[in-house]
């Protein structure tokens, strides 16, 4: 059984083992509190290329629009339930890379639950070490083992959250079902001059780490190096927009397309992401708002554009060079 929590309820999710149909809520009372609730669905990503930005635009307008209205129907039966259109022109571009321990300890970080990734934010193409930004994230179906962590951070501004995620897993068959991951994650900002070469690094930006992998039997000094995951500094494009209506909580709709950095023009994208975010924001979540996400995330599964993989964008990463192997 997993267990999905929003505010002070809690919805469990009945399964052999993989979720292939609904999702089914059974209201309880709750321990953990999230601060937001992700739905997420990879895409095919060859129909991002050569063109982003009209691709997009023929997803949304002729293929979203009307799934929304067929999943949630019309809001007082006369008006759409989204809002806004995706901005095409002006998407969020960054640098993402992921950091992990390498040979002769490969991907100790991964092995226990842990990721580690690096933004960095691009102004006229180039990046920005003004805007260097690091993030520690623990990612696990217990809520009790990620709520209970301390992910302390040295960092003076730094910012936590604690959000779940529903992410696709594969079932018997190759059925494409899904599942309730829960994370915490701690970001800070990150010195433009800083270098990430060892896991003394990565402890000084979070003291309780290194305690943390001794308890989950990862006895691993200071000084083994680290490195960037399969090799790979990637360029993301976010594109925003879409609001959806789902009662007393709105949902974001966003877009990421994740290219492989290099010289000349882009390449084909290597990954798609489609998702949809509910924040808390301090409301207590009404029961009918989860009832039409699962809804919404049931149908979007049936687009064409849905991609058969069942890995998350981070496992992506990992895969791509065999990095663990």
């Amino acid at each position: 059984m997993w267990c999905t929590l929003r505010s002070t309820t809690v919805w469990c999710l009945a399964a052999a083992s993989v979720l292939v149909g609904s999702l089914v809520a059974e209201a309880k009372d709750a321990e953990y509190n999230t601060d937001s609730r992700e739905y997420k669905l990879l895409l095919v990503s060859w129909r991002f290329y050569p063109d982003t930005p009209s691709a997009i635009e023929t997803l949304w307008h002729d293929h979203l629009k009307a799934l929304i209205d067929d999943a949630l129907g019309m809001k007082d039966n006369i008006k759409h339930r989204y809002s806004r259109d995706f901005d095409v022109n002006q998407p969020r571009r960054r640098m993402i890379r992921f950091w992990d321990t390498v040979r002769p300890y490969q991907c100790a970080l991964k092995n226990n639950g842990y990721n580690l990734r690096e933004r960095v934010d691009l102004v006229d193409g180039r990046e920005n070490d003004a805007g260097r930004e690091v993030t520690l994230k623990l990612r696990d179906e217990d809520p009790a083992r990620v709520a209970n962590t301390d992910m302390e951070s040295s960092g003076d501004h730094a910012k936590s959250t604690f959000e779940e995620d529903v992410v696709p897993v594969k079932g018997g068959n190759d059925e494409l079902g899904y599942k309730v991951m829960f994370s915490s994650s701690v970001s800070q900002k990150l010195n433009g001059h800083s270098t990430l070469s060892t896991l003394r690094d990565i402890f000084d930006m979070y003291p309780k780490l290194d305690a943390h992998l001794k308890e989950d039997g990862a006895f691993l000094g200071p000084n083994e190096s680290i490195g960037v995951v399969s090799g790979l500094s990637l360029l993301e494009e976010v594109y925003d927009g879409p609001s959806i209506d789902l009662g007393n909580v709105s949902a974001d709709l966003s877009i990421s397309v994740w290219y492989r950095r290099v010289e000349g023009p882009l390449t084909a994208p290597l990954i798609a992401e489609l998702s949809f975010k509910l924040e808390k924001k301090g409301k207590e979540v009404n029961p009918n708002v989860l009832k039409r996400a699962d809804a919404l995330f049931s149908k979007l599964r049936t687009l064409t554009w849905i991609s058969p993989d069942s890995e998350t964008k981070t496992n992506f990463v990992y895969d791509y060079a065999r990095f663990c192997q």
